[in-house]
């Protein structure tokens, strides 16, 4: 997916460009641009791997991102469920 199609109030895996954190959980809000520079405005922020305890809201540089999952997407077409199903079970946590 492409950070362009990020849609507000969604859920979804962000994986690390070259970190040993290799991925978290965010629920995207919004776009902040700064000096030309474009970051991804999150809340609800979930680690993978480690406990990291961050503010409600958490914003990160679009470089540092090599890939991004909806849920939809994690499960492919193995599951039977609508999307806006998968996207509501995966908002609750």
């Amino acid at each position: 997916m492409l950070v362009s199609e990020l849609k507000k109030e969604q859920r979804y895996l962000f994986h690390y460009k070259n970190n040993n954190r290799s991925s978290f959980r965010a629920t995207f809000d919004h776009f902040v641009t700064n000096a030309g520079s474009t970051y991804i405005n999150l809340k609800k922020y979930a680690a993978i791997h480690d406990t990291i305890l961050l503010p409600e809201r958490w914003i990160i540089h679009t470089h540092l991102i090599s890939k991004i999952e909806s849920l939809s997407e994690i499960v492919g077409s193995s599951c039977k469920l609508p999307d806006d199903v998968l996207n509501l079970i995966d908002n609750c946590f």
